[in-house]
């Protein structure tokens, strides 16, 4: 577990540090040009230096000043702060992964009754978290595995164990629980999902989506950490729902950032990077394209989909008929409405993923794509 975010960073730069100065084989009082560099003698900068690579900061100091870094990024990197920072892609990949994986765990509200301690880093309840999580959870619904355990353990399970003429109740309660999923800032399911399909499980679904998630990701992940790292100010925009106008409108502020490096990185800042309305846009339309093939029809659907269309087809059936109905069985009354077909559809594809291991293309009644939604639209690929 990594206790601290930026004491865990400020070693890794260290380390960086005293890598790029071996590779040139300099030792720290040879580097000459490094102490004229930062207006110090060889010896103190010999000193300071040793500060930096263990990742210490000095008393009164910031962990490194503004002349300490554009001197070492010239002296080691060709000028790359980046590079000296956060090192070549593959490191910038582990660390968009570390944070990531730290929002998965750390999406759920806690509750005033909770002693938990959070996984991996451990870190404040955020709205903009849960959000983030949010969509990870759908990403890693659509690992076969986990997604099963999902389906059977919020789904079939608590259905099995009620009998019947509690079962509509039941399933307006479960509804509730799958409208906090797929809302954007109303919590979600990490510390259930643990305790039913136990940690393994959850890090192997993770494990499973990161990589291809991250290639996705990773040039915006990259643009913006060259804002963090050389910019004054970060742009945020979110989105929040307005109860009195009900809708959803964007808000957009500046977040100006401080000189020194010890503000400038801190970990609300790099979670400030991802929690972004733009890179969530991106992660929800990668999500949506994720779910069709080439033929525009559904490899699969995740949890969240197949259970809240069938809990709409249930309520919304038994609204209709003044009265409780069953959803596997076709009568008259209900085989011609729309809503019957999303229900056979979505029994399908259920069917289809509790009994089977290879992926082949589900026919299905109703269209995949929404209809307001042009998947062809090239702007899914640079939102």
């Amino acid at each position: 577990m990594i206790e601290n975010f930026e004491e865990y960073l400020y070693k890794k730069i260290g380390k960086r540090i005293r890598d790029f100065r071996k590779e040139k084989k300099l030792s720290q009082l040879e580097l000459t040009e490094f102490s004229e560099m930062v207006g110090l003698k060889t010896k103190s900068a010999s000193s300071r230096l040793s500060f930096i690579e263990n990742g210490k900061i000095q008393s009164m100091r910031d962990f490194m000043s503004d002349t300490e870094r554009n001197a070492l990024a010239n002296y080691l990197t060709n000028g790359d702060q980046i590079k000296l920072f956060f090192g070549n892609d593959e490191d910038l990949k582990d660390l968009l992964s570390i944070l990531l994986y730290t929002l998965l765990l750390n999406g759920e509200k806690p509750q005033p009754t909770d002693n938990i301690s959070r996984e991996f880093v451990d870190i404040e309840y955020n709205r903009k978290y849960e959000e983030l999580s949010n969509i990870l959870i759908k990403f890693m619904l659509l690992y076969p595995e986990f997604n099963k355990a999902f389906i059977i353990h919020f789904l079939y399970s608590p259905l099995a164990e009620h009998e019947k003429n509690k079962r509509n109740k039941l399933l307006e309660k479960e509804n509730e629980k799958i409208k906090q999923l797929l809302a954007s800032n109303s919590g979600n399911f990490i510390k259930e999902i643990v305790s039913s399909v136990g940690t393994s499980l959850l890090t192997n679904a993770f494990n499973a989506i990161i990589d291809d998630l991250i290639y996705n990701l990773f040039p915006v992940f990259k643009k913006k950490l060259e804002k963090l790292t050389y910019a004054t100010e970060i742009p945020f925009k979110t989105s929040n729902y307005d109860d009195e106008d009900m809708e959803y409108k964007d808000e957009y502020t500046k977040y100006t950032l401080s000189s020194k490096l010890s503000d400038r990185f801190k970990f609300e800042n790099f979670i400030l990077l991802i929690t972004n309305l733009d890179v969530v846009n991106f992660l929800n339309n990668l999500f949506f394209k994720k779910t069709l093939d080439n033929d525009k029809n559904i490899y699969y659907l995740s949890f969240i989909s197949q259970y809240q269309l069938q809990s709409i087809l249930a309520l919304n059936l038994s609204n209709l008929l003044e009265k409780p109905i069953r959803l596997d069985t076709r009568t008259d009354s209900v085989e011609n409405n729309p809503l019957f077909h999303y229900y056979c559809d979505m029994t399908e594809i259920t069917n289809y993923y509790l009994n089977n291991n290879q992926k082949s293309v589900v026919p299905l009644h109703v269209p995949a794509c929404p209809w307001d939604i042009d998947i062809d639209d090239d702007s899914l690929d640079n939102s």
